[in-house]
C-alpha cells in the first residue's frame, strides 16, 4: 500500500508516546489511555501502519469498539486518513461482529432460525410474568407493589448474561457464598462480641488468618482482605469491627433475593426458548458457546483477522472478553491491540475494568507491552490536577499493580481555567445553585452551546429540566432516558394494548383519562359502572350513554368507531404505513 499523504501528516503530529503505540504493531499491546489523550488517532493511525509495513488485507484488520457511535467515528478517521482503504478494514462492536457471525454461518446456528428478537416492551411483559407466578411470600414480590424489582431483575440477569455466567454457575456461587457464611459464622460472632481493647493488631491478624483459611467461595476472600487492608491503621478496631459486621450482615440478608434470582433467570431462558426469541445479551453468549464448540468455525476467524483491535477496552464485559480471547488464542503472542483506561469505566461495575486490564496482563504478561498516553489535548493542567486528585482516592488502581502504567496526565494546552467547589446541604439547592450560575453564564453573552451540565444519573436531569424552563434558559437534553419510563409512552403502549384486544378494559379505562383525549374522568367512572359487559361495548351504546347522563357522548361514540378501524388496519398495514 503506498503512503497517502494524509498518513504522512497525522504521523508526524503524534507525540512520542502516541507513536511507540502505532509502531508496536506485532504482539499483544496495551495502551493505558487518559482522556483527551487521543486515543482514537492512535487506533486509526495503527491500523494505517500495519497496512503500510505488512502484506495483510484491510478485510484481515477486526477493530472492535463498545458503541455504535464509536464504531461510525473510527470509520470516519480512517476513511480520512487512509482514502478507500479505509472503508474495508472490519469496524464492529462487539455485539454487530457477533451478529455477523451468525448471519453468515446459518448452517452453524440452525437453532437461531426463525427466532425474533425480544424488544423492551415484550421483555417487560415477560418478566411481570415471571414475577405474577413467584409466590405470594416471595421476596422479590413485595405486598402492595409487586413489580417492584422488576427493573432490578431485568439489570441483574442481563449483567450475569453479559459476563457469561449461567443459571447453574451463579447456583454454584450461591451455595460456595452459604458455605463461606456457615464456616465462617462463629468467627465473626466471636470477634464482634469482643470488648474494644481486646481487638488487638494480633487478634485482628488472627481472624484474618482463620478467614482466610475457609476454603468455600475462594472470592470472598478479596472483600475480606480488602476490608482489612482499609482498616490496617485502625488502633481501635472500631472501624474494622463495623466494616465486617456490615460485610456478614449484607451477604446473608442479599441470599433470599440471590436464590430466587436464579429461578427467575432459569424461567427467563426457559420462556425466550418456548417463544422463539432471543435478548441482545443472547448474541454474545451463542457465539461465545459456538467458538467453544466448533473449533473449525473459530479457526476460520482466528486465519482471517490476523491484527485485532479494541477500543474501551475497561468497559467490555465477560463474555466480550472471552470472544477476543478465543480469536487471539490460536497464537501465543497474538497481535491483539487493547486500549483503555481503569479511571474511565462508565458501563461495568466497580473494579471489573481494572480486572479486564490486569487479565489481560496475566494473559500476556511475558510479552505484552504497555504504553501509557499522558499527554492531554483537552483541558488545562489546572483542571487535569483537580481531577487526578479526585481520581487518586480510588481504592484500586492499575498502577498499583503493573510495571510502567502511571499515566500522570500533562495539558498540551495553556489557559486559566478556575475549579470551584461547592457543597450544599440539599439536592434542590444545589440544583437551583447550578441552573443560577448558568443563567449569569448567559447575561455574561456566553453562548449556550459553551456550557455543559453533567449529572450522575438519568433521573438527575429532571430537576434541571425543570429549572431551565422556569429561568428560560435553553437546553438540549442529552440523556439515555429510558422511553418505557416517560408517560406519554406509557400511554401510548396502552392504547395499543387496547387496539390488539378491545377486551381489555382495565387498559382503556387509564386509556381514556390520558390528556390527549381529554374525556372528563365523571364521564369515563359512568360508564364503567353502566351494567355487565367490556368497557369498549359500553362506549358504543348510545341509549346507554344517555341514559348514564355521559357528557360528551358524541367523542365517546367516535372513540369507539376509531378503536375499530384501528384495529382493523392493525391487521392489514404495517405501523410505518399507517403513521403515512
Amino acid at each position: 500500500m503506498r503512503t497517502p499523504a494524509n498518513f504522512e501528516l497525522a504521523y508526524q503530529k503524534l507525540n512520542p508516546q502516541q507513536k511507540i503505540a502505532v509502531d508496536t504493531i506485532e504482539g499483544p499491546v496495551m495502551v493505558l489511555a487518559g482522556p483527551g489523550t487521543g486515543k482514537t488517532q492512535v487506533l486509526a493511525m495503527r491500523i494505517g501502519k500495519i497496512l503500510l509495513e505488512t502484506q495483510v488485507n484491510p478485510a484481515n484488520i477486526l477493530c472492535l469498539t463498545y458503541t455504535e457511535i464509536g464504531a461510525f467515528e473510527m470509520r470516519q478517521r480512517l476513511i480520512e486518513i487512509l482514502g478507500k482503504e479505509g472503508y474495508y478494514v472490519r469496524v464492529h462492536t462487539f455485539h454487530s461482529f457477533c451478529n455477523e457471525v451468525i448471519s453468515d454461518n446459518p448452517d452453524r446456528f440452525y437453532n437461531l432460525s426463525g427466532l425474533e428478537p425480544l424488544d423492551h416492551v415484550e421483555r417487560l411483559q415477560v418478566f411481570q410474568g415471571i414475577v405474577d407466578r413467584l409466590p405470594a411470600t416471595s421476596v422479590l414480590r413485595p405486598f402492595g407493589a409487586q413489580y417492584f424489582y422488576v427493573k432490578d431483575l431485568i439489570a441483574a440477569i442481563a449483567d450475569l448474561k453479559r459476563e457469561n455466567i449461567s443459571p447453574n454457575e451463579y447456583k454454584d456461587v450461591i451455595e460456595q457464598t452459604k458455605k463461606f457464611l456457615a464456616s465462617s459464622q462463629k468467627l465473626f460472632e466471636d470477634y464482634l462480641n469482643l470488648a474494644p481493647k481486646q481487638r488487638t493488631p494480633s487478634v485482628n491478624k488472627s481472624l484474618r488468618y482463620s478467614l482466610g483459611k475457609i476454603k468455600h467461595a475462594l472470592f470472598m476472600q478479596d472483600y475480606v482482605n480488602k476490608i482489612f487492608e482499609n482498616h490496617k491503621d485502625d488502633s481501635s478496631g472500631t472501624a474494622l469491627k463495623d466494616s465486617l459486621k456490615k460485610f456478614y450482615e449484607n451477604t446473608a440478608d442479599r441470599l433470599p433475593k440471590q436464590e430466587e434470582l436464579i429461578q427467575c433467570y432459569k424461567e427467563y431462558q426457559e420462556t425466550l426458548l418456548k417463544s422463539s426469541r432471543f435478548d441482545f445479551e443472547d448474541l454474545l453468549l451463542r457465539v461465545c458457546q459456538k467458538f467453544d464448540e466448533d473449533k473449525i468455525l473459530l479457526s476460520r476467524y482466528q486465519e482471517q483477522f490476523q491484527y485485532i483491535l479494541v477500543d474501551e477496552f475497561q468497559d467490555t464485559n465477560g463474555a466480550q472478553n472471552k470472544i477476543l480471547k478465543q480469536l487471539g488464542n490460536f497464537f501465543a503472542d497474538p497481535n491483539i491491540f487493547v486500549v483503555g483506561d481503569d479511571d474511565q469505566s462508565i458501563y461495568r461495575f466497580q473494579g471489573a475494568s481494572l480486572e479486564n486490564i490486569l487479565d489481560f496482563w496475566h494473559s500476556f504478561g511475558k510479552s505484552a507491552k504497555i504504553v501509557a498516553l499522558s499527554r492531554n489535548y483537552r483541558s488545562t493542567q489546572l483542571v487535569l490536577d483537580a481531577s487526578s486528585s479526585v481520581i487518586a482516592n480510588n481504592e484500586s488502581r492499575v498502577e498499583s499493580f503493573l510495571p510502567k502504567s502511571e499515566k500522570k496526565l500533562v495539558a498540551n494546552k495553556e489557559g486559566e481555567d478556575r475549579v470551584s467547589e461547592c457543597e450544599f446541604e440539599w439536592e434542590r439547592e444545589e440544583n437551583f445553585f447550578v441552573a443560577t450560575q448558568v443563567k449569569k453564564l448567559l447575561d455574561y453573552k456566553v453562548e449556550a452551546k459553551e456550557i455543559a451540565v453533567i449529572y450522575r444519573n438519568n433521573a438527575d436531569a429532571i430537576d434541571f429540566v425543570e429549572l431551565f424552563l422556569k429561568l428560560e434558559i435553553p437546553f438540549k437534553l442529552y440523556s439515555g432516558k429510558n422511553l418505557l419510563d416517560d408517560p406519554t409512552i406509557l400511554q401510548l403502549v396502552r392504547l395499543l394494548a387496547v387496539i390488539a384486544d378491545l377486551t381489555l378494559s382495565s387498559e382503556l379505562f387509564f386509556v381514556l383519562h390520558s390528556d390527549f383525549f381529554d374525556f372528563k374522568p365523571t364521564g369515563v367512572a359512568k360508564i364503567s359502572l353502566m351494567g355487565k359487559g367490556h368497557l369498549y361495548e359500553k362506549m358504543g351504546d348510545r341509549e346507554g350513554l344517555l341514559a348514564a347522563k355521559v357528557v360528551d357522548v358524541e367523542k365517546f361514540l367516535k372513540l369507539h368507531q376509531k378503536l375499530a378501524g384501528w384495529q382493523k388496519l392493525s391487521a392489514n398495514v404495517t405501523f410505518e404505513d399507517f403513521l403515512a
